[in-house]
């Protein structure tokens, strides 16, 4: 690999890739395609701040797809033997469910593409690790511009990833 090429990678902490995540996708507009593919959906402050992003590329003119393991649809609070029995869900769960839902619906009312991947079964809720998509990228791609930037990465779309330290390879190119 050649030094100029390696200036196309950065590895970012945690604090570093939310706020690079952020910048990124509110500069997000028309020919932008921004492509989200994470493992947990969970609310919170960052969460919040994150969808807002996203909604406004969308409004922007940029397309964007989000794409969430249907494990990550569960709150990870009811998981994983609990969510077998329908009569475990807390008040807490009840609410951080609805939070979710609220979130999601803003993204869809947006227009952004939110999808949900595999199953919902309880056998997945029961051993999620046997059966989920934990792969976590980010990335915006504008064939125009011939603007490609993209993230392959730890970190989940939960807010307790973002409490916790993990890194994000940063790749950047305008080839």
């Amino acid at each position: 690999m050649t030094t100029q090429s390696m200036k196309t990678f950065i590895v970012e902490d945690t604090k570093t890739f939310f706020t690079d995540f952020r910048h990124t996708f509110s500069q997000a507009e028309s020919g932008d395609v921004v492509w989200i593919q994470s493992m947990l959906f969970e609310p919170g402050i960052h969460m919040e701040s994150i969808v807002e992003v996203l909604c406004k590329a969308k409004s922007n003119g940029a397309t964007v797809y989000i794409l969430i393991d249907s494990f990550g649809i569960l709150t990870t609070k009811e998981i994983p033997i609990r969510s077998i029995l329908p009569t475990s869900k807390t008040q807490e769960v009840k609410k951080l469910n609805e939070e979710k839902r609220i979130l999601i619906n803003k993204l869809r009312d947006a227009g952004v593409n939110f999808r949900i991947s595999g199953n919902k079964s309880h056998l997945k809720a029961t051993i999620p690790w046997l059966f989920c998509n934990h792969r976590k990228s980010y990335g915006i791609v504008n064939k125009k511009t011939k603007n490609y930037k993209a993230w392959i990465t730890g970190i989940n779309l939960a807010e307790e990833s973002f409490n916790q330290f993990d890194i994000a390879v940063c790749i950047q190119n305008k080839k």
